[in-house]
């Protein structure tokens, strides 16, 4: 089943409203709970985010995805910036084009010689870091996955608030959940969307 806010119907707006971007496009929806594997696989696969070059990962994750400081001491156990692990999320900046992944605790010794802090931290391969260059005070997208316990304890509440998908997202979203086209628009396959969830 899927209703708008109103009741009956999608609602989906051209609005420019939320953070920067490139496209006024903005679509809302209120889906129920049949569409949550496909809307936790999106966030796995990755969302975006707009924000400002140069801020610390600690500061994105609190500012910008609304975590709460003790939940990302106690539950984000690994974070890999451009494919590379993190330890030291006060130091570790962000710039326009970077990817960041999170998750909740691994198993195994990958998980231990992945995770942020951690005494096998010495066994990770000697990759050297990519640095992308950030513009100060400039807007940079960024780009985030979310993996295991992380995509259903942090997936409904970034959703309500609002995410940044490309159009091909949403038309998938659009032919494997069966929401009527004309509700949802019609957009160039690489169109940055602003998307509001509500998993009712």
């Amino acid at each position: 089943m899927t209703r708008s806010s109103t009741g009956n119907s999608l609602n989906a707006t051209l609005s420019g409203e939320g953070n920067v971007s490139p496209s006024p496009a903005s679509v809302s929806l209120v889906l129920d709970g049949s569409h949550k594997p496909f809307l936790f696989r999106m966030l796995q696969e990755g969302f975006f985010v707009t924000t400002k070059a140069g801020i610390s990962i600690k500061d994105f994750l609190t500012d910008y995805l609304k975590i709460d400081s003790d939940y990302i001491s106690r539950r984000i156990s690994t974070l890999l910036l451009n494919g590379i692990p993190v330890d030291d999320l006060d130091s570790e900046t962000l710039a326009d084009g970077s990817v960041l992944a999170l998750s909740a605790a691994m198993p195994g010794l990958a998980g231990s010689i992945f995770r942020k802090g951690g005494y096998l931290a010495g066994l990770r391969s000697k990759v050297g870091k990519k640095d992308i260059a950030a513009k100060p005070d400039s807007d940079a997208w960024v780009k985030v996955k979310l993996f295991n316990a992380l995509v259903a304890d942090l997936g409904p509440g970034l959703l309500s608030r609002g995410i940044w998908i490309k159009a091909s997202s949403l038309n998938a979203l659009r032919q494997e959940g069966k929401i009527c086209a004309k509700t949802t628009g019609s957009y160039p396959t690489d169109e940055m969307i602003h998307i509001v969830i509500t998993i009712s």
